[in-house]
């Protein structure tokens, strides 16, 4: 109740738990009968007049109960206090109690009483009178004896401070008085401990007040205030809030105080007071649980973290507010002195001695000083602080220098940078792009104020050098912890910063880097020594600038009459001290002391690290576009090495890059040891150390991809960007990417379990592991891509088998199309290669690829046939056909597609032609009711859908259906092309022999097909050479071109004696082995060459190998290519015998080539100068000997007979280039025949001697393509590399003596990419060539320069 409330309000006092009844519904239960009193009109009970009479007669009461002399019994002082709590809310009374309620404590009998007394003035304490003000000042004021009373009134004293919002600080205000005054009270801090765990952001911004009203007086009450707020801490343990408190003591104008009657000492006082308890506040939350916490995380125990972070997080935000205090308060209100201004500010970051910090009480003690005080100096920096100091030093009325404000935030971001981690993050996430400016601006170097410059004269703008580069150093540090926001700006807008970031990243602190090259508008990128040049200019102009701004500064700063001074470089001063202020322009080129500087925080700081993790922007990406990658490998390699969790940071491309570079080097570095334990051990060592580091970082790497590709919590785009890099790679036109590619993605596909195995099928990683993959249904769009990309360069047979299989099983309907058409223009242009893939072995892997290809096609096919209008769309260089079907249907496509299915069609293979795509597709397009007819779509022209190109391939088919398709296609002219190729099977070309007797037939065709025959007599004679192999029919055409050749006088071109035989080739050929006609059913090759006799072969044989033994063959293209087309006729012979058995036609021509050999000698070399022959000649050689293989006897004569064709070269007079070529491919032979036998030692013989003419061929590098090519020719070999090996050391001894190491490097050079591809091969030559100094290293003379090419 409020004054006068007696009745009413005492026993609302009494029972504390009654509900006030002012405001509330009231419902009264009578007689079972709810009475609603809402609308009835309450009388007041008294009036005024009665009370104020009830009032005065109340007070009278008291004053008679409370002011008697007597001695009062217990009973009645209990009725007294009863009825003092009754009159309770009235202030007189509560006044009366306050004063005398210590005295009634003291008597045990009353104490209930008087807690009821005392908490019924609590609560009518409400008003914030001035009575209730005496009051709350008595109340605290109490002293207290007893521990049990104590509590009760502290529960009083709060809800005394609940019931005005004002009485907190009355109450705050009289304990803090009491406490720092003479006698203090022992409640003192009971009540305060009350206050803060009650109202703990209040109490403590109302004590920073308090606090504050004591630094204004005479006396210095800075020690006491410190004791004061130490034993507050210990009673409040971590529940005060210190940042509040800190905030409240810095505010701009505490209430109460006359500042601008205090004279500058004491002002002075009060902000150095000020300053001593912020930071006397923020050591009192090191307290011993932060400080055990902080020790537990620097040994790795993290449970604490969160306590931690709150604990730097709040030391951040207080000097960042007392930053601001410094920068908006203390200037204005206090005015101090620049030296004390600098001290302070210093000492609200902790930038002062530690001595500073404990003078005045010597707290914190000694043994927990240095804890406390590292603790503080790791507080977190926030942008604010760090912006407000750049503030502070650019402001030139506030009393601190620009130079000073520099070397503060330099200090601040040091020691943050030096304390951040992970877990607790120091610096802040700047994103201010106003950061740049500032600093910038703080470093402008600014001419005296009395100094007035000409009118006409505009000077440059410079900056501090010291000021400059430490801004640009504070910028790289920032840059390093904020990538995304001062990294990005700083290397986007910033050339310098942007060079700075580089050198950390790649430890190279040459000038200029890869990324400040500059780009002209074509998009050509600067040399270096252009960027070195541009620098040296920009140098010059900057000195001549400084030299013209200082001579303008002393002439201004001397008197008027005395001569001006000309300023030199000598005696200049500003020329080591400023520097033109051009951020945004071309990076400037670091000073020595700022590169060991930014090598040093480098270093202790990991910036290039931290800029290597950041992956938007991706500079590490960045960087190694700008180097390219063989450059950047280099300092890759280093960055893993000095630390293994740098993989973690490396991007995708990078790690796959590095990948291969490990494979390449590992392949360097597989050398074996020096046969002499004596030489060559550290050497050795080394190497060894370092293939066992590479092979440590290649698990590393394998480790990291697979997680990549094989983790299901690992991003779709890490997967791709890993599947795409390998697959550019294997779409490399070179082998040696394709190899490493492979390896790398086998090694990472790889599982357990293969590799415990140790065995793995070929493809194995495309076909099973990479579906496998969690992400592979989002990647599979881009492995298709790369996939038909991979198919358009690769030439090995499983690869494309792999490639083929994987595209067929995994190609989704609607990629079929743009698949089927990259394919069919693959397979149109690589379809030689094609063909070997599909007509060589067979086997389950090549009928399955073949069968996916061509099932791929009939789906192709299908939807093409479905597909209204244009399938792939307008794309260019496309050309579209409209295709008509006789079976009735329509489609546009591409001519290439048509084209690779005739092609595919073509390669039919048993397993194959059983399958129903085949028998659909080959329907499609080899109808029995009709040949498909197409138009172009744009002209719509008739054209061909069996182009030459395509048609010779169909006539190749062993598919009698596409044969006959493919002759009744052909014109007569294709036809008779066609006769001339070799190799084509028996079938096909008596399919075209009888085509072309059909065709002569009809008097009227033979007129007009005569004009398509250009060369009768060599036609003839390839048509007789089908016969030779068997084919039937023809004999129409040959006497038709009989005709043709007597008609036109030719008949010498076919009877002209040959040289040393006058014989012709008809009549020898015809004498030796007359055409047998076989059945069908039956291969001719094997019986026609067992018709032959020894003597009868060696009279065929001698008329193709003798007649080139003249100096001079008079042979004409066409007999070139009988000779061709004999050998490939004996080569076909051979081939077609059983490999286990030996049969007789087989060991007659190993004795006729005996006999050959022995008796031609040189002249058989001599004659071997033509390529063609000599490339026969050893393919058939190698060939029987791979057939004798088991046969002891035959491979003894065989052998005998290579080995005397070796001498006879030996007995060359003059070996030349000419020569130089069967040498080789001899040299091959024989050290096969050598392997073959087993015949270690003679294989040893064999090589020195074939050293020898091979150091015959190069003497003197005469000719360097001699020794390329032989070299070449040699590691084609499978047991050459030791060859090459010996050959390149001989080589490089002979260099040395004969001065001509230029052309021995120039070798090396070219033989580079072989000699990687090539077994293991110890070029130890190679020391020796670059030992003998630079000066021998060195090409022929330079014709315009004079200078030597190194």
């Amino acid at each position: 109740g409020g004054e006068g409330n007696v009745g009413g309000s005492g026993s609302k006092l009494v029972e504390q738990d009654a509900t006030p009844m002012e405001t509330e519904e009231v419902k009264v239960e009578q007689g079972g009968v709810e009475l609603c009193t809402e609308d009835i009109d309450v009388e007041p009970r008294f009036s005024l007049a009665q009370c104020k009479a009830l009032k005065a007669y109340a007070l009278q009461m008291v004053s008679e109960q409370i002011g008697g002399r007597g001695v009062q019994t217990d009973a009645n002082m209990k009725n007294s206090l009863k009825f003092l709590m009754t009159a309770a809310g009235m202030s007189e009374v509560r006044l009366l109690i306050v004063q005398r309620i210590e005295g009634w404590i003291q008597n045990p009998k009353i104490t209930k009483q008087c807690q009821d007394v005392l908490t019924a003035v609590a609560v009518n304490c409400h008003n914030h009178s001035p009575e209730d003000v005496q009051v709350i000042e008595g109340l605290c004021g109490v002293r207290l004896k007893t521990k049990l009373f104590s509590s009760q009134f502290v529960g009083c004293m709060k809800e005394l401070i609940s019931s005005h919002p004002d009485n907190l600080e009355t109450a705050l205000n009289s304990v803090v008085s009491n406490e720092l005054g003479q006698q203090r009270g022992p409640n003192n801090m009971a009540l305060l401990a009350m206050m803060v765990y009650s109202w703990p952001e209040e109490t403590a911004k109302l004590l920073g007040a308090v606090f504050l009203t004591f630094l204004t007086p005479r006396e210095d009450y800075l020690r006491a205030l410190r004791s004061f707020l130490r034993e507050l801490v210990r009673q409040v343990r971590n529940e005060f809030n210190f940042a509040v408190f800190a905030r409240s003591l810095m505010r701009e104008k505490p209430a109460g105080m006359e500042l601008q009657n205090l004279d500058q000492t004491l002002k002075e006082r009060v902000v150095l007071a000020v300053a001593d308890l912020v930071t006397c506040s923020s050591m009192l939350m090191a307290s011993l649980l932060i400080r055990e916490a902080y020790n537990g995380y620097v040994k790795g125990d993290k449970v604490m973290v969160q306590q931690l972070q709150e604990f730097f997080s709040t030391l951040g935000v207080m000097q960042r507010d007392a930053v601001w205090w410094m920068h908006s308060v203390v200037p204005a209100t206090y005015r101090p002195q620049p030296a004390m201004y600098k001290t302070c500010l210093r000492k609200v970051l902790f930038l002062e001695p530690s001595e500073t910090y404990h003078s005045k009480d010597n707290w914190p003690p000694e043994a927990d000083r240095s804890a406390i005080l590292h603790l503080m100096s790791e507080a977190n920096l926030m942008e604010d602080t760090l912006m407000r100091i750049l503030v502070i030093g650019l402001a030139r009325e506030l009393p601190l220098s620009p130079a000073d404000a520099m070397d503060i935030a330099d200090k601040l971001v040091a020691r943050a940078a030096n304390a951040h981690t992970n877990d607790i993050p120091r610096l802040p996430t700047v994103e201010r792009k106003e950061l740049f400016n500032a600093i910038f601006d703080i470093a402008v170097y600014w001419p005296p104020a009395n100094i007035h410059l000409p009118e006409d004269y505009e000077p440059p703008k410079l900056a501090i050098s010291k000021l400059y580069w430490k801004g640009w150093i504070l910028l790289l540090v920032l840059a390093a912890f904020n990538p995304k926001t001062i990294g990005a700006i700083g290397w986007a807008e910033y050339p310098t910063l942007r060079g700075m970031m580089e050198m950390v990243m790649t430890n190279n602190y040459s000038f200029p880097t890869s990324t400040v090259l500059l780009t002209n508008k074509e998009g050509v990128v600067e040399s270096r020594e252009s960027a070195i040049v541009r620098e040296t200019q920009l140098t010059c102009t900057e000195k001549d600038l400084i030299l013209e701004y200082e001579t303008h500064l002393a002439s201004q700063s001397s008197s008027p009459s005395a001569q001006p001074a000309t300023i030199t470089e000598a005696s200049s001063y500003l020329l080591n001290q400023v520097t033109l202020l051009r951020p945004k322009g071309p990076a400037r080129k670091l000073l020595p002391s700022v590169i060991e500087l930014i090598k040093t925080v480098n270093r202790s700081l990991k910036l290039g690290q931290l800029l290597c993790k950041c992956r938007s922007p991706d500079f590490l990406l960045e960087v190694i576009k700008k180097q390219g990658t063989t450059e950047s490998i280099k300092w890759l390699t280093d960055l893993v090495e000095t630390n293994h969790s740098s993989l973690e940071v490396l991007p995708v491309p990078c790690l796959c890059e590095f990948l291969i570079s490990s494979y390449e080097e590992q392949g360097g570095l597989g050398v074996e040891p020096d046969p002499d334990p004596t030489s060559h051990k550290t050497q050795f060592k080394r190497k060894k150390t370092a293939k066992e580091n590479v092979s440590e970082r290649q698990k590393q790497l394998i480790q990291r991809l697979r997680k990549l590709l094989v983790d299901p919590l690992s991003s779709a785009d890490d997967g791709t960007e890993v599947l795409e890099y390998f697959f550019d790679k294997l779409a490399q036109p070179y082998l040696t990417p394709r190899v490493l590619a492979a390896r790398g993605l086998r090694d990472i596909l790889r599982s357990p379990d293969m590799v415990q195995k140790g065995e793995e099928l070929p493809g194995q990683w495309l076909l099973e592991s990479v579906p496998s993959l969690p992400h592979f249904v989002a990647i599979l769009p881009c492995l298709l891509q790369r996939a038909q990309q991979a198919c358009s360069v690769e030439t090995g047979r499983q690869s494309l088998e792999t490639y083929f299989l994987f595209l067929s099983e995994h190609t989704p309907d609607d990629l079929i199309l743009d698949t089927v058409f990259q394919l069919s223009t693959t397979i149109t242009s690589r379809f030689a290669i094609i063909r070997r893939v599909f007509a060589g072995k067979k086997g389950s892997s090549s009928d399955a690829a073949l069968a996916g290809l061509i099932g791929l096609f009939k789906k192709a096919m299908d939807a093409v046939q479905r597909t209204k209008g244009t399938p792939l769309g307008d794309k260019d260089g496309v050309h579209l056909l409209r295709v008509t079907f006789p079976a009735g249907g329509k489609a546009i496509l591409p001519d290439s597609l048509a084209h690779a299915s005739y092609l595919l069609l073509s390669l039919i293979a048993t397993t194959i032609a059983a399958t129903d795509d085949y028998r659909g597709l080959l329907a499609l397009w080899f109808s029995p009711q009709g040949f498909p007819e197409a138009c172009a779509l744009d002209t719509g022209e008739k054209v061909t859908l069996l182009p030459p190109s395509i048609l010779s391939h169909v006539l190749g088919s062993t598919n009698p259906q596409l044969v006959e398709v493919g002759v009744r296609t052909a014109t007569p002219p294709q036809l008779c092309s066609y006769v001339r190729l070799c190799g084509v099977p028996v079938s096909s070309m008596s399919h075209v022999l009888e085509a072309l007797d059909h065709v002569v037939q009809p008097a009227p065709r033979s007129s007009l097909f005569k004009e398509g025959i250009r060369d009768p007599a060599s036609l003839w004679r390839c048509v007789e050479a089908q016969m030779m192999r068997g084919a039937r029919h023809g004999h129409s055409f040959l006497l038709y071109l009989q005709e043709l050749i007597d008609t036109s006088g030719q008949s010498g071109a076919i009877v002209a004696p040959l040289v040393g035989n006058p014989t012709s080739f008809t009549s020898a050929i015809t004498s030796v082995a007359p055409v047998i006609n076989m059945s069908p059913t039956v291969t001719a090759e094997p019986l026609q060459l067992a018709c032959f006799s020894e003597n009868k072969m060696e009279e065929v044989l001698r008329q193709a190998f003798v007649p080139t033994l003249a100096p001079t063959p008079n042979l004409v293209p066409s007999d070139r290519d009988l000779w061709s087309g004999l050998l490939s006729l004996v080569l076909e012979v051979v081939s077609s015998s059983p490999a286990p058995t030996v049969p007789a036609p087989l060991r007659t021509l190993v004795s006729v080539l005996h006999r050959l050999v022995v008796g031609g000698g040189v002249a058989i070399l001599q004659g071997m100068a033509s390529s063609w022959f000599s490339s026969s000649l050893v393919h058939l050689l190698t060939r029987a000997l791979s057939l004798a293989s088991n046969d002891a006897p035959v491979k003894s004569t065989l052998k005998t007979a290579v080995t005397c064709m070796y001498e006879s070269m030996e007995r060359l007079a003059t070996p030349t280039s000419g020569t130089f070529w069967a040498v080789v491919k001899s040299c091959a032979v024989v050290l096969g025949v050598a392997k073959l036998r087993g015949e270690g030692e003679e294989e040893s013989v064999i090589v020195g001697r074939t050293l020898t003419i091979c150091q015959g061929m190069a003497a003197g590098f005469s000719n360097e393509m001699v020794v390329i090519q032989m070299c070449r020719d040699l590691l084609s070999s499978a047991h050459q590399g030791h060859l090459v090996e010996k050959l390149l050391c001989t080589l490089a001894k002979e260099a040395i003596q004969t001065g001509q190491e230029g052309s021995y490097i120039r070798v090396l050079c070219k033989l580079h990419p072989l000699l990687w591809a090539a077994p293991p091969i110890t070029l130890q030559a190679v020391p020796h060539i670059f030992s003998a100094g630079p000066q021998s290293i060195t090409g022929p003379q330079s014709t315009t320069g004079g200078q030597q090419r190194r």
